[in-house]
């Protein structure tokens, strides 16, 4: 199995070159090596996890007044919101 740390450092490359060269973070672009040609690079890596990964590192951070903006707007007309929504938020 693979580490952690493995597939943080996988993402970050990942989502630093679809960055660069404005390449989709998706299973259609991005490929393990042994879809293109046989290597013997190892194949248990979870290529979805790399990508879902990438996907939240190239994702702009909130700023603090932007995720109070955010909370206040899902609560505005409500007067209630769920715990999971303000921690999403929360955690953006």
């Amino acid at each position: 199995t693979r580490s952690d740390k493995e597939y943080a450092t996988s993402a970050k490359l990942v989502a630093d070159i679809s960055k660069f060269y404005n390449i989709p973070l998706d299973r259609s672009h991005i490929k393990p090596h042994r879809e293109i040609v046989s290597t013997s690079c190892p194949t248990d890596l979870d290529i979805d996890r790399i990508i879902r990964e990438a996907k939240a590192i190239n994702q702009p951070k909130l700023t603090d007044a932007q995720k109070l903006q955010k909370i206040s707007d899902l609560v505005q007309g409500t007067g209630q919101i769920g715990r999971w929504k303000i921690r999403r938020v929360l955690e953006s």
